[in-house]
């Protein structure tokens, strides 16, 4: 679980230092005819998908789309191919150039579902979550080259044993508290977990920095009235 736990929390600040509302969130279906049978060639379709999204940017003089994507690599549990390996994958790709119907086009191997990335709505730890949610399948992470690395923050100062206390039971789901003590930022959630082994709260915040406000540029001469 712990293993687990810290590849989760990696995707999620790798999803954070390099996707936004610009990016999409596929998942690729696959044709009998199409179905991979093992994790190479799976990871050979996605990549070679990939490849089409950076070739067609690349004819119309955009930078290619990077991009990080789970294999889940279970079995069928029902059905003709019960006990066959299942393998498939979940991933998050930049668009920024290139739109929705364009990449389901560049998909050849059956449907692919393509939504719009939306961290406020449906942040980067919920989709992490949901796609390695089965602690049964083999799972792990592809990510394309060139990604931002996440910057590590210093801790908050020395937070008290008590402060952490009342973090974790009466400010969970308080937004004024948080958004006071960390100004600039939009409280999404709070998560919260006493260890009873050590007696020990530990409290994670999901927080978004807040957006520049944009501001109307002044009309010239000429402009529009």
């Amino acid at each position: 679980m712990y293993n687990y736990n810290r590849a989760t929390k990696r995707i999620i600040e790798l999803i954070n230092a390099n996707f936004d509302e610009r990016d999409y969130i596929c998942v690729p279906t696959f044709t009998p005819a199409n179905s991979p049978k093992t994790e190479d060639e799976l990871d050979n379709m996605i990549k070679n998908f990939i490849r089409r999204v950076n070739d067609y940017k690349k004819r119309r003089g955009l930078a290619r789309s990077l991009y990080v994507y789970v294999r889940e690599c279970s079995v069928y549990k029902t059905g003709i191919r019960k006990g066959q390996p299942n393998p498939h994958c979940h991933i998050i790709i930049q668009g920024r150039g290139i739109d929705r119907d364009t990449i389901k086009k560049l998909w050849h191997a059956g449907h692919i579902s393509v939504d719009e990335y939306d961290p406020d709505t449906f942040g980067p730890e919920a989709f992490c979550k949901y796609i390695r949610k089965d602690p049964q399948g083999k799972k792990n992470y592809v990510c394309a080259k060139g990604l931002k690395q996440p910057v590590v923050k210093n801790k908050d100062g020395r937070v008290g044993r008590k402060a952490v206390e009342r973090m974790g039971t009466i400010h969970v789901d308080d937004k004024e508290y948080w958004e006071r003590r960390y100004p600039g930022y939009r409280f999404i959630r709070c998560f919260s977990r006493f260890n009873k082994y050590n007696s020990h709260w530990y409290v994670s915040v999901v927080m978004f920095k807040n957006k520049p406000k944009q501001t109307p540029k002044a009309a010239g001469k000429g402009g529009r009235r």
